[in-house]
């Protein structure tokens, strides 16, 4: 069996996919540039003043809705991965975690602006064919902008997506199966998902625990209004 070299990416790619299922199919695919994303049509008021976006609620807020007049929203991501691969001539272990928070402020035209930060780490193994590397990035963190919009639902939910403004984090050089240093990019996950009183919560296990000898692979996203 001839293992390929792997690449963090493809992998992102794929856990990006389920991000954007999370979220209802609100989350773009990180993909070398940041998807755009279109603000909601705001709803017309039916006062005279300016046009705000559309709440299944008049003021005041009723109890147990979301005011949206004014909406502020801060969140976490996380995901953990360890997985071995075996072919019987090579073995390489893998084990990646990575953690990020958000926070953003929404406009009345349904647009969001803020800053997320992430931390990255991976530890990797390689044995096989003369060769061997053990290596760890340790904790690799950046900052960057995020933006998108934020949508009130006749169900008094909101559905929130934020991307970042740049869709990798910094270059991180990594010898993969002896070829040398090379540069891997982590990925700057996206914030999306529906306010259900006022937040949001998900699990996703990619890899189940127990499903595949030790390894597992999960991602969790919380989001809220504050």
């Amino acid at each position: 069996m001839r293992i390929s070299r792997p690449t963090y990416r493809s992998r992102g790619l794929a856990l990006a996919m389920v991000i954007g299922a999370i979220g209802g199919g609100c989350a773009s695919a990180p993909s070398g540039t940041a998807s755009p994303i279109v603000a909601p049509t705001a709803a017309t008021s039916p006062t005279s003043g300016p046009t705000a976006p559309s709440t299944p609620n008049s003021s005041p807020t009723a109890p147990g809705s979301l005011s949206t007049s004014s909406i502020q929203i801060s969140g976490t991501f996380e995901s953990s991965s360890d997985v071995t691969n075996n072919d019987g001539a090579h073995v390489i272990h893998t084990v990646i975690h990575q953690t990020g928070t958000v926070t953003a402020i929404g406009g009345a035209d349904g647009t969001l602006t803020g800053t997320a930060s992430y931390v990255y780490r991976k530890d990797y193994k390689f044995v096989g064919e003369g060769c061997a590397r053990e290596w760890t990035t340790g904790d690799v963190a950046w900052d960057v902008a995020v933006s998108g919009t934020w949508q009130a639902q006749a169900d008094s939910s909101v559905t929130i997506v934020l991307t970042p403004a740049t869709s990798e984090g910094p270059g991180i050089p990594e010898d993969l199966m002896c070829l040398g240093d090379l540069p891997e990019y982590p990925i700057a996950w996206p914030f999306a998902g529906t306010l259900v009183h006022g937040s949001f919560d998900s699990h996703t296990d990619l890899i189940p625990a127990g499903s595949s000898g030790s390894d597992f692979s999960w991602i969790e996203e919380h989001l809220q209004a504050n």
